[in-house]
Formats: C-alpha cells, structure tokens, sequence
C-alpha cells in the first residue's frame, strides 16, 4: 500500500516568474488546503533557496525550479530521514537517465552532484499533524541548458555542460515530475534498499577531504564513511568517528583556494 495519497500530479501550475515555488506552494495550501498532489513550476525562479537559506543561481529561461505538494496517508514523524534519502535517490534516478553513465552522486544531505560539481538540489520542507507527516513540499532545482556559470558558483555544471545537448524544459519538467513520482512512491516502500542504495551512492565516500567546522575557520581532514539512520554524516576524522547534523560541518570543494 503507498504512503501517497496519490503517486500522480493532479494539477500543474506554470509560473512566468516566481520568488521561490516553495513559498508560492507553502502559501497555496493555507489558503486551498488540496487533497491531491500539486506541482508548481517555473524557468525563472529569482529568489531560489537551498538548504539553510542558501540561494540558489538560475539563469531566466535555461534551468528547472519547481516544487511538489505531497500529502501521505500515514507517514510517522521518525521517518522523516527516509523520506528525504527517497526523495534524493528519487531524483539521482531521474538525473541518471539524462546523463546515462556519468559520475553521479547524493552529496550529504540533499545535492546531486557529476563528479564534484553541483548539478541539482533539494529543498525539503514537512508539515506535521500529531506524530505524522501530514503533506511535504519538495522543492528541485535542476540546471538544465546552462552554458555558463559565475565565477563564485566555480563548482556547479548543467546537463547541457555535460552532454552537450539542449533539452526542452516543458518536457523535461513533466518528465522529471512523473517519473521522480513513480521513483519516490516505490522508494517510501522500500527502506532498507533506500538505506543501501543512498549509502553507495554517497559523493566522497571513503575518501580524504578537507572539511570545515561550522562558524570555525580552520579545516581538517576526514573520510566520509555513511550517513546514520537519523540522518546524521558519520566522518572518520580527528581520530574517531564524529556525526555531525545538517549545517553543522562543510565538505570543502576540491581546489578551492
């Protein structure tokens, strides 16, 4: 039995121009309180967020932002940390069929990354009723037919940088929204493959990198050796094994001066 309500959109909303599709979503429930899955989406999102405020770059007209309204039939609170390793496996899939065998990755906890650069990101957001999940807004960004970068956003590629092809958004979008769906409703089924497969799937794991504490400046060195069920990043370093949360420790990118 899915944990979805439904595995399929019920209703699609294009949005010339939007701040942030999250927002527009998270304002769209209060005031429509929907009882079936919505997506909005847009190629011109100005005020993109990541995880921990982080903005996210989008050139008008060249990328996808978009964002999903669940709702769950009974989804425990504690399973909050498999749903967001469904979700990222989710879109890994639907990226890894853009870019058939090319080096991609879950960077801890929500990005997609080809080899070390950031390519797609997720921006999770849960509603809780009692001790259940009641709907969750996920919002994907996914660079698309960017040809450039600024230079600050050094570690970041598109699908276009990768393959060299152009692709059409609005089908991309209603591609990536069916079949990130069909992904998401089968992964919620399965946590101990999720489990598995997002620990494979680990960007850096087993390797040396230098990272950087939170508020601190001084890096260290540490292996990435999986993430716990509770969603924490078990790093090998300082002579032990550390877990840091969300925001509390930074992968620093490689070559970065």
């Amino acid at each position: 039995m899915s944990l979805l309500t439904s595995s399929k959109i019920q209703r699609y909303v294009y949005l010339e121009s939007i701040a942030s599709t999250n927002d527009y979503l998270i304002e769209y429930l209060s005031k429509n309180n929907p009882l079936q899955p919505v997506c909005a989406y847009t190629f011109n999102q100005t005020s993109g967020k990541g995880q921990i405020g982080r903005k996210w770059f989008s050139d008008t007209g060249k990328n996808i932002s978009l964002s999903l309204l669940l709702k769950f039939a009974d989804l425990p609170v504690h399973q909050h940390y498999h749903l967001n390793k469904s979700i990222c496996l989710s879109l890994l899939s639907f990226v890894s069929d853009l870019l058939p065998d090319q080096d991609l990755k879950i960077k801890w906890p929500n990005d997609i990354y080809f080899k070390d650069k950031k390519i797609a990101g997720l921006l999770i957001q849960n509603q809780l009723k009692s001790q259940s999940i009641q709907n969750t807004i996920i919002g994907i960004g996914l660079n698309i037919n960017q040809d450039s970068f600024p230079e600050e956003l050094a570690h970041a590629s598109s699908v276009f940088q990768i393959s060299g092809s152009p692709l059409n958004l609005f089908e991309t979008t209603i591609d990536l929204v069916n079949k990130f769906m069909m992904q998401l409703d089968i992964n919620l089924m399965d946590p101990i493959q999720v489990e598995n497969i997002y620990h494979k799937q680990l960007y850096a794991l087993n390797k040396k990198r230098q990272f950087r504490i939170s508020q601190e400046e001084d890096s260290f060195e540490g292996i990435i050796r999986g993430v716990s069920k509770d969603g924490k990043l078990q790093l090998e370093a300082k002579g032990s094994v550390l877990q840091f949360s969300n925001g509390e420790v930074e992968l620093i990118p490689l070559n970065e001066s």
